[in-house]
């Protein structure tokens, strides 16, 4: 990640772009930065996940303001972009569960201030943005303030209490010693931490793995060359 005032290169775990720099930008220039800041993002750490998907998420939601992704070709069709949802799909396609989430937390919340944004964590904002939360309570200052301090149980709780949300708890699961049921037992994980969906839980596995070993395949790929 490029750092706007003095170019140096810097880690998107250590430092986070000035977005207030920016927004002062031309749209063009503001959209060549924005892309580039996403771009760095692909395969960051999952230890800084929290700062990293808060650093998207202000992505996406000066992308989508100042509609920058109109600038761009759609290489397929050799013209402008049709929609922001397309633009992410060309441009991000190996990072879909990160860059599909950070995108649809800031269209479901975007009425709140970043800075109220970047004061919840990553499970909470996208509990907010899950479908089984009412449009209209995801926003409420109550719940806002709830989703800074409790977590991801504690919010669905005082969801479900005080707002008459239908959400529902995943069980924790204990991961088993003989090796067995470790699917499940991930697709549990996954449910509790990030999908809501089984399909979506199967799909986060996968990409998770893929990353993982990314470079560890390709080298295995050019061994089968040599």
């Amino acid at each position: 990640m490029n750092d706007l005032v003095t170019g140096a290169t810097l880690h998107p775990t250590l430092c986070a772009p000035d977005f207030q720099a920016i927004r002062q930008l031309g749209r063009p220039e503001a959209g060549t930065r924005l892309k580039a800041i996403l771009t760095s993002l692909v395969g960051a750490e999952e230890h800084a996940l929290d700062t990293i998907f808060h650093v998207r998420l202000q992505c996406f939601r000066m992308v989508r303001e100042l509609e920058t992704w109109k600038d761009d070709v759609d290489p397929e069709m050799d013209r402008p972009f049709k929609s922001l949802d397309r633009w992410t799909e060309c441009f991000f396609p190996d990072q879909p569960r990160y860059a599909k989430a950070a995108k649809a937390a800031d269209e479901s919340l975007a009425g709140v201030p970043m800075e109220t944004i970047n004061k919840i964590s990553v499970s909470n904002l996208m509990l907010l943005s899950s479908p089984g939360v009412s449009e209209k309570v995801r926003t409420k200052p109550d719940v806002l303030q709830t989703a800074q301090t409790s977590t991801k149980r504690g919010l669905l709780n005082y969801l479900n209490q005080k707002h008459n949300q239908k959400l529902e708890h995943a069980e924790p699961v204990m991961l088993p010693k003989d090796g067995k049921s470790r699917f499940d037992v991930a697709i549990t994980m996954a449910l509790a931490l990030d999908a809501k969906t089984q399909p979506e839980a199967i799909e986060y596995i996968a990409e998770t793995y893929i990353s993982e070993n990314a470079v560890r395949y390709q080298k295995w790929i050019e061994e089968q060359k040599a």
